[in-house]
């Protein structure tokens, strides 16, 4: 029992060095997410992505075989990166006559030339090209993001969400990621932008959890009280709420400790008392992986890592 303990322990430090390199096994663990969103001219914000080379990160057309043409791109210039919050430009023309439409993120390899064209090759990630869905609105910024490769682990009963944008007074509204949706926590905010907001959750429900959780943040409009209590209604974009997901793990866990920083909400946008209570709008959302990037990866290469390592012993 203890070799294959220490068998394991080296596999999974071999396969951390590799993912830290950019190679997993001969795997690529390129991979991208977005999720639904409202724009006031075009800006389409990819909460993150990891490439091994440098390339582009390109938002297509949604088709119905996959995807089309391309709409805009970002490069992204540095190799074996994390990318947060990468911005990607819809070109004037088509953002023109735009209308509330799906669209498919991929990233791309490059050719050398410095601009990205159609001969730029899409990058694979496990087998398959690395692709995300994501609805698109026009209108004033919706907006929330907080998903990172791996999950977050605060020192207490709280999330943090990167960046929240608000088209109106309203709340971000936690719940537990599960088939009851429970809300967990909330906060008030008034229109805005605001970044690295802390949201406070629920005291037993952390308990309950062990601080471990897969969470679920979403954007709501306050409705003139200042509180959030399931009256209000969700900010939409197409069928699907502006929303982001994240894995929550305890700070016990291991690994780097998110640490809340002090946000510049206005004086009196307050924080809500967070209460555990079922979901009452039956909202859903629509686009974006789950958010948990490199660690799914690394965890395949892990468990291929130790199928072979039990075939090698019995052999």
């Amino acid at each position: 029992m203890r070799t294959g303990l220490a068998a394991a322990g080296a596999v999974l430090l071999l396969a951390t060095t590799l993912v830290g390199a950019g190679v997993a096994s001969g795997h690529s663990v390129n991979y991208v997410s977005a999720d639904p969103q409202v724009t006031p001219d075009g800006t389409v914000v990819v909460e993150g992505l990891f490439i091994e080379e440098s390339g582009w990160v390109v938002v297509h057309e949604r088709t119905a075989d996959g995807y089309g043409e391309a709409l805009g791109a970002t490069r992204l210039p540095r190799r074996n990166a994390f990318y947060t919050d990468i911005s990607v430009s819809i070109s004037n023309q088509t953002w023109r006559d735009w209308t509330t439409r799906e669209v498919v993120v991929v990233l791309h390899g490059e050719d050398g030339d410095g601009e990205y064209t159609s001969s730029d090759p899409p990058l694979g990630g496990f087998g398959a090209v690395v692709t995300d869905r994501l609805v698109v609105s026009k209108g004033d910024r919706a907006l929330v993001t907080g998903e990172d490769d791996f999950p977050q682990r605060p020192d207490g009963p709280r999330v943090t969400v990167r960046r929240a944008s608000l088209p109106a007074d309203g709340h971000l509204v936690v719940r537990n990621r599960t088939a009851d949706g429970r809300v967990v926590g909330s906060r008030a905010l008034a229109a805005g932008t605001y970044e690295n907001v802390s949201v406070a959750v629920n005291g037993s429900f952390h308990a309950e959890t062990e601080g471990s959780f897969a969470a679920h943040v979403s954007l709501y409009r306050d409705d003139g009280d200042g509180r959030f209590d399931g009256d209000e209604r969700p900010v939409r974009t197409g069928n699907g709420t502006v929303a982001t997901r994240f894995g929550v793990e305890p700070a016990r866990a291991g690994g780097v400790v998110t640490t809340p920083v002090q946000t510049t909400a206005p004086p009196g946008s307050g924080t809500a008392t967070p209460t555990a209570t079922a979901d009452p709008s039956g909202a859903t959302d629509t686009g974006g992986q789950p958010g948990f990037g490199v660690l799914a990866a690394l965890s395949a290469v892990v468990a291929g890592a130790l199928l072979v390592l039990t075939a090698r012993r019995r052999a």
